[in-house]
């Protein structure tokens, strides 16, 4: 079988962060894992943008201008990152096709350290990184050499789970039901590119916001870190994907100033990249998912079936669209 992280006339570089606010802390040899891991061995664009979203507040840097007094400007998100809630101490986050693991890494030392600053002591807390079963071995080098950021209160794992493969899937379910987990938040970034992908992704979207992962009455919130690369071949999965789920756009403003505080905006605006916020439809659980791929990416699970225009008036609401 074709490995989909080596495609043909593959040509990618190492990329480059200046607003990450884990940049010079988690360590990745881009250069070597490409190599070895092709585009797992990467890590995307939308990650970087998921790392400002998903940082404690108020402590939320930016590659914005500086203020006067030298300090960085505090960006407040709507909705919040729901990952810092106080109420919530029982946490476990699945990454979907986690590459280098950057953005689960980030996710685990930004909640061991905001568990340390609120000095909450939560020992209940899970962050599961997974991809390919050949790409496994990337994830676990990660964990290894980054073990010391996260802290003892946070448990992290690499597991396989290739999309839309039931076998992954009841593995990783048996593993979290061996933990009395269930699963809180589902962590993407960077995921929505090659069209035949689009269907297993989708199947394990829906399977892990689905029992046993999770409860229905409060099924997990999905975010999901994007960057538009070619939109009329990106739109069939929001398209499928509004179906199932409701989703929004995270918005940001610079605090600080009078005027900055009434400017909402998009958040990712300046990386060309998007943050979406998304839950299962209540009415969802009782569809059955489609087997075939064709009847899932043409709205079938409904009746009657049906694709969600979510996405395109986002679009036509201001989202930036440029190719």
């Amino acid at each position: 079988m074709h490995d989909p992280n080596f495609p043909p006339d593959l040509s990618i570089q190492p990329s480059v962060s200046s607003s990450s606010p884990s940049k010079d802390i988690l360590a990745f040899n881009q250069d070597v894992d490409i190599k070895q891991y092709g585009i797992a061995g990467r890590i995307w664009e939308a990650a970087y943008t998921l790392a400002v979203y998903i940082t404690p507040p108020p402590l939320c840097p930016t590659d914005s201008t500086v203020s006067k007094s030298g300090s960085s400007p505090v960006l407040e998100f709507d909705p919040p990152s729901s990952l810092f809630y106080d109420h919530i101490r029982s946490t476990t986050v699945v990454e979907v096709g986690s590459g280098t693991g950057y953005a689960g890494i980030h996710v685990a030392r930004q909640l061991g350290s905001f568990y340390r600053r609120e000095n909450t002591h939560a020992t209940d807390t899970s962050v599961i990184l997974t991809d390919l079963e050949n790409v496994v071995p990337l994830l676990e080098k990660g964990i290894q050499e980054h073990r010391h950021l996260t802290g003892a209160s946070i448990r992290l794992e690499a597991h396989a789970l290739e999309w839309g493969n039931p076998v992954h899937a009841d593995q990783l379910a048996r593993r979290l039901k061996a933990l009395r987990k269930n699963v809180t938040h589902v962590l993407c970034s960077d995921l929505v590119y090659f069209p035949h992908l689009y269907p297993p992704l989708l199947k394990t979207l829906l399977t892990l916001t689905s029992p046993p992962f999770c409860d229905p009455s409060f099924g997990p919130e999905v975010i999901i870190g994007y960057r538009v690369r070619s939109l009329t071949k990106e739109i069939p999965f929001w398209q499928v994907f509004g179906t199932w789920f409701s989703f929004a756009p995270v918005l940001t403003r610079h605090l600080g100033t009078e005027e900055a505080k009434t400017a909402w905006g998009r958040f990712g605006t300046a990386n060309d990249t998007h943050v979406f916020v998304a839950s299962r439809r209540p009415e969802s659980y009782m569809w059955s998912v489609p087997t075939e791929n064709s009847q899932l990416m043409n709205g079938f699970g409904p009746s009657p079936p049906r694709l969600d225009d979510t996405f395109e008036s986002l679009l036509l609401l201001g989202i930036d669209t440029d190719d």
